[in-house]
């Protein structure tokens, strides 16, 4: 399973996202650019559910910031991506201090 993790304000182009292989031995994290259109397709087919976390802060389940859809802005609007994926998905997972 895959962790992926973007800025909240996309822009036109290419953008940096961060992805991490939640079974993988190793605790590393990878970098790829990606257009927006890539990362909608990433998401509407393998994505399951989406968080807004702020690394310092201590993250908790009950939060309504847990939802398959996922609120960004792109080059300065409002916009929309859903997470189309039924997967099961075993939450305490993203607890973790990533």
């Amino acid at each position: 399973m895959l962790l992926i993790d973007f800025e909240y304000n996309l822009q036109y182009g290419l953008n940096i996202i961060q992805y991490r292989d939640r079974d993988a031995f190793d605790d590393n994290w990878y970098y790829l650019y990606i257009d927006i259109e890539t990362l909608h397709l990433l998401l509407i087919n393998f994505g399951i559910l989406s968080t807004y976390r702020i690394p310092t802060q201590v993250f908790s389940l009950d939060t309504p910031l847990i939802s398959t859809k996922i609120n960004v802005t792109f080059s300065g609007a409002p916009l929309q991506l859903y997470c189309g994926s039924n997967a099961h998905f075993y939450l305490p997972i993203i607890e973790q201090n990533y």
